[in-house]
């Protein structure tokens, strides 16, 4: 989310005057009749995204400093170097520098060996050699100018010592070869800024105000590759904020290591809590948030640790907690609570809907996985035609029997009112069960298809009591 640094937009520079290093290999060499080891440099342009390789023969200082000095020799005088914290790349920076006094010491006039190289560090994953940004936008007419391409840019190495001036489209046709390559060099400018620039930094729209970053802070360092457990931890030091006072990167020291950490992007979404302002953004919530903050916790906890009887007693809860909505609120009925009914969905919640759920869904995604060609399409018909229908009617003969109406008047019931309630089911159940299914994490489905029959028991208790009134 950080503005592009300045050694991406510099403009009048030649190519490969700010470059990324980065060593890559080994690759195995036969040399006589033995395999030695090479190693691979690239050189990343951060201009114009341009890329040259050197070959390596060792990972030692030497070889960095030989590699170095032949990408010098054919690309030009490097004014910015950006690397890794390698032991090689630290150590070639600490001899350049070394040579570099011994040379001013011997008064060697030379203007090129005088020119100091400034070598920063950046993380290990920075990307800016690992990930490369082709020059990819699209001219809508195809018989507009050549799309441009890094080969464009090399060809075009000498830098204009002059300052460039105000010029026309008339400057075309002028003689003069000097504002000729001046027009040339500010349309291609301006297309740059305007076409290509752009694309360099996607940025995500941040819909939620979040303090920012301050000195002080403690963070953890996330790492894709490395464990949890072993995840860095350390403090911020400085904060850099764009025009808007929104913090974009920080500096700070990691645990173990002496020297400030170079610059972090930071990512959207990442969680900055500071345990100075912990205190009081407690104070500032609700003591119904606390306590729901809690319980949603505990129910995490508990669902990672017993899967199965969290969802069916959550199930149970639920759908009992449905059960009374439906008495109380929408038939408004002033008679005490029926309890024996309330006690019956409780009860099919706890032992029949959620843990049939539970089993179905990762049955589901073991016979229809994500991979399968139209697995959406197939998941759902799987329960829509396959489980529903039977769940319905067992559900409706259990529900007779924990009432206490028998099984004569159970098959009965089920007889005039399976039919239409199965229809209300696929009409109602189909799109949300089909989001349930592809969209929710296996682990939330229980729940999701609980809060679902939350207002489905509502529905079956009115149509069942305006059945037998």
């Amino acid at each position: 989310m950080a503005d592009l640094p300045t050694s991406r937009i510099t403009p009048d520079e030649p190519p490969f005057t700010r470059v990324g290093v980065d060593f890559f290999g080994p690759f195995n060499v036969k040399q006589g009749r033995s395999l030695v080891k090479r190693y691979g440099v690239v050189f990343t342009c951060f201009a114009i995204r341009a890329v040259h390789l050197e070959v390596a023969h060792a990972l030692d200082t030497d070889s960095c400093i030989n590699a170095l000095r032949r990408f010098i020799a054919r690309r030009g005088q490097v004014g910015e170097i950006w690397s890794d914290n390698g032991t090689n790349l630290v150590a070639t920076d600490r001899e350049l520098k070394r040579s570099i006094q011994e040379w001013n010491d011997s008064k060697i006039r030379s203007e090129m060996l005088q020119v100091n190289v400034d070598w920063k560090y950046s993380p290990p994953t920075g990307g800016g050699n690992n990930k490369q940004s082709s020059f990819n936008y699209c001219v809508p007419d195809l018989n507009d100018v050549e799309p441009l391409t890094p080969n464009h840019l090399l060809l075009l190495k000498g830098k204009p010592n002059l300052p460039p001036g105000v010029f026309v489209k008339t400057d075309v046709y002028v003689r003069r070869r000097w504002r000729q390559a001046q027009f040339l060099a500010d349309l291609f400018w301006k297309r740059w800024l305007r076409e290509y620039l752009p694309q360099l930094q996607q940025r995500q729209k941040w819909l939620k105000p979040k303090r920012n970053f301050e000195p002080g802070d403690i963070v953890l360092i996330v790492e894709d590759n490395a464990p949890r457990n072993s995840w860095l931890m350390g403090r911020i030091t400085s904060v850099l904020s764009d025009q808007r006072g929104e913090v974009r990167r920080v500096k700070l020291i990691l645990v173990g290591f002496s020297a400030p950490c170079p610059d972090i992007t930071i990512r959207p979404g990442m969680e900055v809590e500071s345990s100075r302002t912990n205190d009081a953004k407690d104070s500032k919530k609700g003591k119904i948030s606390i306590e729901a903050e809690k319980i949603w916790k505990a129910y995490l906890k508990l669902l990672k640790e017993r899967p199965l009887l969290t969802k069916s007693v959550s199930s149970g809860v639920i759908a009992a907690f449905g059960d009374i909505i439906a008495q109380k609120i929408v038939l408004r009925d002033s008679s005490p609570l029926t309890v024996r009914q309330t006690g019956a969905f409780a009860i099919l919640g706890l032992c029949y809907s959620g843990p049939l759920a539970h089993y179905f869904y990762s049955w589901l995604d073991q016979f229809i996985p994500k991979d399968v060609s139209y697995y959406a399409i197939k998941r759902i018909i799987a329960d829509r035609f396959v489980i529903a229908p039977p769940y319905l009617l067992v559900f409706f003969y259990l529900l007779g029997l924990l009432e206490g109406i028998g099984h004569t008047a159970s098959v009965d019931k089920i007889r005039t009112t399976f039919w239409t309630a199965l229809k209300m089911n696929w009409k109602i159940w189909t799109v949300l069960q089909f989001i349930n299914l592809n969209y929710v994490p296996i682990q939330f489905r229980v729940l999701f298809q609980s809060c679902i029959a939350f207002v489905w028991t509502i529905c079956l208790a009115v149509y069942r009591r305006s059945a037998t009134d």
